[in-house]
This record gives structure tokens, C-alpha cells and sequence, in this order.
């Protein structure tokens, strides 16, 4: 049988994906949910926590989360951390924000370094107070344990260093994860020749691979590629992309034949 904490735990991705029977079916839960962890469970408090934000009840996220964050949950701690850093139930405050990220960090939350290196890197009230190098330390542990957003920052953040070499790595360690933008990245790199010689069956490979994470914003640069390859380099990509008959409307595209859907 589904524990109300699993169920909630749907219903939460449904509603987050614009369900509305999603939302609706969190709005049942919340009671038995709130019962549960009145009890002192654990992840009923979690669950109840992330529930009560998307209805848009940030206070009783905040109370939820505490009561977890108190019996050592780290997902809570770095939950609330976002509260902080938002402004959300509470005065927005970087400084509080930092701490849960950190305390959510040495924990083992991978998602807190990320965090906690991504806002002091980006926020003018703490700039100075982590090196670049501790960022990219926080950022290489999250991104180690599959956060692919980390590896798009530590790549961001090594190329503003002039390490193209090592930047394209994390750039191609986040798109063989999925992440669009990260492809689409490798994708121009691989084009352009930054961290890499150039390689158009690379470069078009990652902008076609982009459909299959549901974006589209590589197709005109993989139209504009493949124009000067020939039919097998662009069917090699296609193929690498995880598409072989994308390889072949592109190739009719550019030969003048049918357009690429």
C-alpha cells in the first residue's frame, strides 16, 4: 500500500508540472499528512513542508522543515536555507541562508554545496568570504554525485578562468546528464573550437541531442553545421545524439528535400 508520505510525494511532482489534479490531490493529503507528522515523523515533516509551500503557505513550510531540520534531516535544513535566500515566510537574509546551506553541507547534502558555493558566488554581501577555489571545491562534490546544474556552474566557473579544456569536461559531464543547457554549450565549444579543436559532428550531435531533453534552441545552429558536412558525418552525429532518423531529416533538410521537424 502507498504510505500518504508517497503519495504526497506524487501528487507534489504533478501539481510542480501544472496538474492541477496534482494540486488538488495535495490539498487531501495535507491533513492526514499534518497528523502524521504532528507524530514526529521525519519525512512526513519533509514532505508536509515542500506541500505547504506549494499551496503557498511559506510559514508552515518553515515550521515543518525546523522540526525536521531539528531531528538532523539535512533536505531540511537546505530547504530552509532557500526560504532565507528568497524571502519566503521570512526577511529574505543571505547571511541565514549561507548558514543552513552550510550546515546542510557538511551533513553530505550535495545539494547545499551547490548552493552554498553558487551564492557566494553570485551575492554581493558575501563576495569575499568563500575563494574561488572553496567554490569550485563545493561545486566539483556536487557535481561528483550527479547534481548537473553544479557541473554547469564549476564549467562556467573554471572558462571565466581561462581553463577552456576543463570546463568543456563539466560542460559534457551535465549534457550526457540531460541538461539542455549544457549541451547546447558543448554543442558552440565543439563548433567553435573553445576548449577542444573543432568538431562538427560533436557540435551537432549536442544540438540535436537537445530535442530529446525538449528543447529546440539547437536546431537552426545544427541546420547551419551540417550545410557544409557531408551526409555521413551528419547521420554520425544524428546517431551519437540518440536520434538516427533525425540524421536523416536533417540531411533532406539541407539538402533542399523537407524541413526538420
Amino acid at each position: 500500500m502507498v504510505s500518504i508520505v508517497e503519495a504526497a510525494v506524487k501528487a507534489l511532482k504533478n501539481a510542480q508540472r501544472g496538474h492541477r489534479e496534482g494540486r488538488a490531490r495535495l490539498k487531501e493529503l495535507r491533513g492526514p499528512l499534518t497528523e502524521l507528522a504532528d507524530e514526529g515523523d521525519v519525512r512526513a515533516q519533509y514532505a508536509l513542508g515542500a506541500v505547504a509551500l506549494e499551496l503557498d503557505d511559506a510559514h508552515t513550510a518553515l515550521r515543518y522543515w525546523t522540526l525536521a531540520a531539528e531531528q538532523g534531516d539535512p533536505a531540511a535544513l537546505r530547504a530552509i536555507g532557500h526560504l532565507y535566500a528568497a524571502g519566503r515566510g521570512v526577511p529574505r537574509d543571505v547571511e541565514k541562508a549561507a548558514e543552513h546551506f552550510r550546515s546542510a553541507a557538511a551533513a553530505g547534502e550535495h545539494g547545499a554545496m551547490y548552493d552554498l558555493a553558487l551564492l557566494h558566488l553570485k551575492e554581493d554581501g558575501l563576495a569575499g568570504r568563500m575563494s574561488r577555489d572553496e567554490a569550485a571545491s563545493l561545486l566539483e562534490t556536487a557535481a561528483g554525485h550527479g547534481l548537473a546544474e553544479a557541473a554547469v556552474e564549476l564549467g562556467n566557473l573554471l572558462a571565466e578562468d581561462g581553463r577552456d579544456d576543463e570546463a568543456l569536461r563539466w560542460y559534457l559531464r551535465a549534457a550526457h546528464a540531460g541538461h539542455a543547457r549544457a549541451m547546447f554549450v558543448a554543442g558552440c565549444w565543439y563548433r567553435d573550437g573553445h576548449g577542444t579543436d573543432p568538431d562538427p559532428v560533436q557540435a551537432v550531435r549536442w544540438f540535436l541531442a537537445m530535442l530529446g531533453a525538449g528543447c529546440g534552441d539547437g536546431v537552426h545552429e545544427a541546420i547551419q553545421l551540417a550545410d557544409s558536412m557531408t551526409d555521413e558525418e551528419i547521420r554520425r552525429a544524428a546517431e551519437l545524439a540518440g536520434d538516427p532518423i533525425c540524421g536523416d531529416a536533417l540531411v533532406s533538410t539541407v539538402r533542399g528535400r523537407a524541413p526538420l521537424d
